[in-house]
């Protein structure tokens, strides 16, 4: 008989490039290597993820608005990713801190980031016991 089953789904905006106000390479690409150590860090938690590229069609291109300034147009690799059953809203509740406190923080601060676009959803899908 089919079941519902929570789980978490995650939709993460990478940057292509350093933020605009970065000191050290303002506006520059950032490294493929720093793109590697993100995608391996958030497949490795998960068991793997999805990610839209942006030097191909489809690509996403985002307006941002911080510190008082329009940002004109940048692309982002879009990481989705649906986490494993997670049955209780504990369990729910504990990957959602882990992502605010061991997945966002490191991951702004390797991109040199003010801010990274982070959707965090509860979803339920049905599965066939």
């Amino acid at each position: 008989m089919p079941a519902f089953r929570p789980r978490l789904r995650l939709l993460l905006l990478l940057p292509t490039r350093y933020d605009p106000s970065d000191p050290h390479a303002p506006n520059e690409e950032i490294e493929p290597d720093k793109m590697v150590a993100v995608q391996q860090r958030i497949a490795e938690r998960y068991g793997g993820l999805t990610i839209l590229q942006p030097y191909q069609p489809p690509f996403v291109e985002g307006w941002w608005h911080a510190e008082g300034i329009l940002r004109p147009p940048e692309s982002n690799r879009l990481v989705d990713v649906v986490t494993r059953p997670l049955a209780t809203r504990e369990e729910r509740h504990a990957e959602m801190d882990w992502i605010l406190t061991q997945l966002y923080p490191p991951v702004k601060s390797l991109l040199r980031q003010q801010e990274l676009f982070l959707l965090v959803q509860e979803l339920e899908r049905v599965l066939e016991d």
